[in-house]
């Protein structure tokens, strides 16, 4: 984990560096460095959804669930991370209409266990 703190620091600096020469070729760093520490945190990624498995499956909840949990959670990464850099490339408006986009996205994986749980209570009433 320090090392990945370590890189991000460092990046910046170049970057803030960078600013003052060229703000084309900052941008471009901020992406680079974007993209190398969602690289080195994926590490640490696996075993954490190694263990969601396993508590779910202990739990005898549907893997599909699962999945779709999976789906929900990346999606919200990964449209975030795109209106991030649309914002540091000034397109302030089109971040904010990815962030729409992805939020029906979500809603539309999200509707199979929204489903499911609706099932649920009404076996329970």
């Amino acid at each position: 984990m320090i090392k990945i703190v370590i890189t991000a620091i460092l990046f910046a600096g170049i970057i803030m560096y960078l600013k003052s020469i060229n703000s084309e070729l900052a941008i471009l760093t901020t992406v680079i460095a974007s993209l190398m520490l969602i690289s080195k945190i994926i590490f640490y990624l696996e075993d954490t959804i190694s263990f969601i498995n396993r508590l779910f499956e202990s739990a005898n909840i549907d893997s599909g669930i699962i999945e779709v949990i999976l789906k929900i959670t990346g999606i919200g990464f990964t449209v975030e991370f795109a209106s991030d850099i649309l914002e540091d490339f000034g397109l302030k408006s089109l971040s904010n209409k990815l962030v729409i986009l992805g939020k029906l996205i979500i809603l539309s994986v999200a509707f199979p266990v929204i489903y499911s749980f609706y099932n649920v209570i009404l076996s329970l009433l």
